[in-house]
């Protein structure tokens, strides 16, 4: 682990496109080169860091849905093993075929709180699908002369699949986007011109109108579109009802015909096929903005800074309980040392004891007696503190194996054995903190769970003290 990053919370994020037939990650960073026009003068430059893809099996990802975590696991995991440099966390980029996008315009009067409570009574009002079922997010549109929100919204379920997954493979995920937001970012296209952009999958066709790199219209086909004539038919339905809302479409074009911003074109890998890495490279350039500034959509429960500090503190914790057993381990060690210790002096001293009783007794025989009598009852008393000493890291070691993602610990009290052992945190939602509460109350080691209940208007990010006790105090002295 590299404690630098860990620290100073400087650690690169990756890009992640996930697909119905493939998977493809990107990592950037940013450089320091020498500026050839200014002498002495330093320029911070993007440059491409690891690009890597990997194949799915089939009916893995079905209409944008995980139907298989097994495999997507394993093939998420081979892909990361072609990396040199460890991948922690990734900002992933999922199909459009379950999202819902649009584009709403305001006057330009309503801005920061106002526009804030304009969204959340157009989400209530204008919202096709029941809020509790969904994760929304929206962003301000960077357009000029007008006041334009991006809304997005996606099924909880398909989101925590994906996140669940991302997780078993061993990736922090700070941010959930669609292929339409990720391919803009990256999308060379020039200013004012709207584009249509048709990219064919396995299953299904995607519509993206874009203009300005951002997605203004968001439409994927289903497989039944797949011939000529239905599909040409229905494009000409969106191109209708685009330009009647809208204005006139550009130019209508295929994903493969489309370029990535020219600091990327030169590379070995993107060179070969420009347009095949635009959504992971769109995904990466996200992960080099500094998350208090990250106001891009990201359909989770909780926002992108959020995000990164609630997985960095994960890491944070997992560094620290296996410093901890580290540390258990290291003076149990250090003990039995010094238990040898003091049993090879027990031995000799008692040799000698034996040979001074050899010898004719002395005048002062009586008090050498006494004094060897002290000594090893000093001896004794020395050993049977250490065998009293409790071993700590066995019960860490069993709470480590009962955390479950979602609960972050953020303290353990261990007064006594016979004390009652308390652990204070924060779980993400109220369905994980009942989970954990459960794997506790399976223990063979734990009994006792207390878990009160507080908050209780609080749905996420919910501060929890959990309280319990040992079953059998004897086996931490064992």
């Amino acid at each position: 682990m590299n404690l630098l990053s860990l620290f100073t919370r400087e650690e690169l994020i990756a890009g992640l496109e996930i697909t119905d037939t493939h998977l493809r990650v990107a990592l950037l960073e940013l450089k320091k080169e020498k500026d050839s026009s200014k002498k002495g003068v330093e320029n911070l430059v993007t440059k491409v860091k690891f690009l890597a893809e990997e194949s799915l099996p089939d009916n893995v990802i079905i209409n944008g849905s995980l139907q298989n975590a097994e495999n997507f696991v394993k093939s998420l995991k081979n892909l990361l093993d072609k990396s040199e440099l460890k991948i922690r966390y990734v900002i992933a980029s999922i199909p459009a075929n379950d999202i819902y996008s649009r584009v709403f315009s305001f006057p330009k009067t309503i801005q920061g709180e106002k526009l804030e409570e304009t969204m959340k009574l157009t989400m209530g009002f204008q919202l096709p699908l029941k809020p509790e079922d969904v994760y929304l997010d929206w962003q301000k549109l960077e357009t000029s002369g007008q006041n334009e929100i991006l809304l997005s919204a996606a099924f909880k379920k398909n989101i925590n699949d994906f996140v669940f997954a991302l997780d078993l493979a061993g990736l922090k995920t700070v941010a959930i986007e669609f292929h339409p937001i990720s391919f803009c970012r990256a999308l060379d296209a020039k200013n004012d011109e709207t584009v249509l952009i048709k990219v064919r999958q396995k299953s299904s066709i995607g519509i993206f109108i874009v203009k300005n790199k951002v997605p203004l219209f968001v439409r994927v086909l289903p497989e039944q579109f797949s011939t000529k004539k239905l599909f040409d038919k229905e494009l000409e339905k969106i191109v209708d009802f685009f330009e009647s809302e809208k204005g006139k479409i550009g130019k209508i074009i295929d994903i493969g015909e489309t370029k990535i911003i020219d600091k990327f074109s030169e590379h070995p890998e993107i060179k070969k096929d420009n347009g095949k890495w635009l959504v992971s490279v769109g995904a990466a350039l996200r992960g080099l903005t500094p998350r208090a500034e990250d106001n891009f959509i990201s359909l989770m429960p909780i926002g992108t800074e959020q995000a990164y500090e609630y997985q960095k503190a994960i890491v944070f914790f997992e560094f620290v309980s296996n410093a901890a057993v580290g540390l258990a381990i290291f003076f149990i060690a250090a003990f039995t040392g010094v238990l040898i210790l003091i049993m090879t002096i027990q031995q000799k001293v008692s040799k000698e004891v034996e040979n001074i009783g050899s010898l004719p007794l002395p005048s002062d025989t009586a008090e050498l007696e006494n004094k060897a009598r002290e000594l090893n009852n000093l001896i004794s008393a020395t050993s049977d503190i250490v065998k009293i000493l409790p071993r700590w890291s066995a019960i860490l070691e069993e709470l480590k194996t009962r955390i479950i993602s979602g609960i972050l610990p953020s303290s353990v009290n261990l007064p006594s054995p016979n004390g009652i052992i308390n652990v204070s945190g924060i779980a993400q939602n109220r369905g994980q903190m009942n989970q954990f509460k459960k794997i506790m109350e399976d223990s063979s080691v734990f009994t006792e769970i207390n878990l009160p209940l507080t908050n209780l208007e609080q749905k996420e990010n919910i501060p929890f003290n959990m309280s319990f006790k040992l079953k059998n105090t004897i086996q931490i002295y064992e």
